[in-house]
């Protein structure tokens, strides 16, 4: 008989948002596990499949008796935005016989929403309670757009300064309807005509990504002639000429979008390494080391809570380690290194248009802290090497059939009880380090005991 499946197989990505979506182009792990209680399994073929029986970017995978496995994707052969993929694997043993299991399948998508912005109609209007202050915010919205995994959830925030969210209790997350993009909220105040509010909102798509803040400057206007406060509303009009400037580098809300406001800034930024807060930045990696060819992802928190309380937002970067910030990932040219994610703690960045992180080298992730209009912090993080090779196999070295001292390679033995596999200097890794070994042993290729061996608790 063929042999039989125990679970059908998966097929992940480290760090995905969902189990159907991920925003990793340059590799995938699969698991797996078949049985054979007749005769030994001996072979895996996997075989990478996408819907619409386009190309795709690898032949077939022979494997021994592995339960898993990393399929690595090179510079030029990516997996494509848009496209979904699923792994065949299929399980033969020693007889010939063969069982086929498929995955579920995955969606790429490693490009963040199209960024939209507010419409101009928003309402507001005062509620009479017994208790505290409230006002109900009408709103809509307009632009957001993603082609590959669509829009999962909006976020939100009011306040009466350009980078808090108090009003709103935080940040409000709303799912996308059927109907108008259209919300209503209540903040914990009463509008007053010509009050000022900040309104923030941008969209995150299904494999995680955000797109860019679009924020805005809203004046309150009065639609009545009752001077009871509780009573009033009226509308909330952009302010889309002559707004302020509310950092040194000429942050504001009626720039062309995502792009600094044109007016001369009268006060300078000042980098204060002094200030008494610790931030630790990191990337999301194994023992520093990342095997992504596309995406970073990083994050960083603070030591105490006190400690964010001063902060007014984040802004954050990457790039080659000892160089410039941004060096190497960005064209610091045309483009601006950090990305402003207000007070979030984690940000994810995939390169386009042909970029890939290069093989061996160090990145170090950056984020600058905000304490005041004009006074911001940085903080870095230890450097990260990207390896997209597997350990290598050292030339005029192999693996012997030996005693325990390993002093000889056996090619016959009289004893039935115990072999020594030894296998110094054989392999080679450049960029990390050996964690962990896998043995195994047989009286045919691909033999039917296979050993995990870690690396730390295994003297070669």
């Amino acid at each position: 008989m063929a042999p039989s499946f125990v679970y059908d197989n998966t097929i992940m990505t480290k760090h995905q948002h969902t189990s159907a979506v991920s925003f990793e182009r340059s590799k995938l792990h699969v698991a797996w596990k078949f049985e054979d209680r007749e005769s030994n399994v001996v072979q895996h073929i996997l075989t990478l499949k996408t819907h619409h029986e386009g190309h795709t970017p690898l032949e077939n995978i022979k494997l021994g008796q592995y339960d898993s496995f990393a399929i690595t994707f090179d510079n030029n052969n990516l997996l494509h935005n848009g496209d979904r993929y699923w792994v065949v694997v299929t399980c033969c043993n020693a007889a010939g016989l063969c069982t086929s299991a498929n995955s579920s399948d995955i969606l790429i998508d490693s490009t963040p929403p199209h960024a939209g912005g507010f419409l101009a109609t928003m309402n507001w209007n005062n509620m009479r309670t017994s208790g505290d202050a409230l006002s109900n915010i009408s709103l809509s919205w307009y632009g957001f757009l993603d082609q590959e995994s669509g829009i999962e959830k909006y976020y939100i925030s009011a306040s009466s300064s350009f980078s808090g969210n108090e009003l709103t209790k935080g940040v409000l997350t709303f799912r996308p309807n059927n109907s108008q993009e259209r919300m209503h909220f209540l903040i914990g105040k009463y509008i007053y005509p010509n009050d000022i509010l900040f309104l923030t909102i941008w969209a995150q798509n299904f494999a995680g990504l955000n797109s860019s803040a679009a924020k805005v400057t809203v004046i309150a206007t009065s639609e009545t002639q009752t001077s009871i406060i509780s009573d009033q509303w009226g509308v909330l009009s952009i302010e889309k000429h002559s707004c302020d400037i509310h950092y040194c580098d000429s942050t504001c809300t009626c720039g062309l979008f995502n792009k600094p406001c044109t007016d001369a800034v009268s006060y300078k930024c000042f980098a204060n390494s002094t200030i008494d807060t610790n931030i630790y930045v990191s990337f999301l990696s194994e023992d520093e080391i990342i095997d992504s060819s596309s995406c970073l992802t990083v994050e960083w928190n603070l030591t105490d809570i006190y400690s964010y309380t001063l902060i007014e937002r984040f802004e954050w970067s990457v790039g080659i380690t000892d160089s410039s910030i941004g060096y190497g990932i960005f064209d610091l040219k045309i483009e601006e290194p950090w990305l402003d994610v207000g007070l979030n703690t984690r940000g994810v960045y995939c390169l386009q248009n042909g970029k890939n992180l290069v093989h061996g080298e160090h990145y170090t992730a950056y984020v600058k802290a905000w304490f005041e209009s004009d006074t911001y912090k940085i903080y870095s993080s230890t450097s990260i090497v990207v390896d997209h090779t597997p350990p290598s196999l050292r030339r005029g070295y192999s693996v012997k059939d030996s005693t325990s001292d390993c002093a000889k390679d056996l090619d016959f033995i009289d004893w039935t009880d115990t072999i020594t596999a030894c296998w110094e200097d054989v392999f080679r890794e450049q960029q990390g380090e050996i964690i962990e070994y896998y043995v195994s042993m047989g009286t045919v290729i691909n033999g039917n005991i296979l050993l995990k061996i870690f690396y730390f608790n295994f003297l070669i």
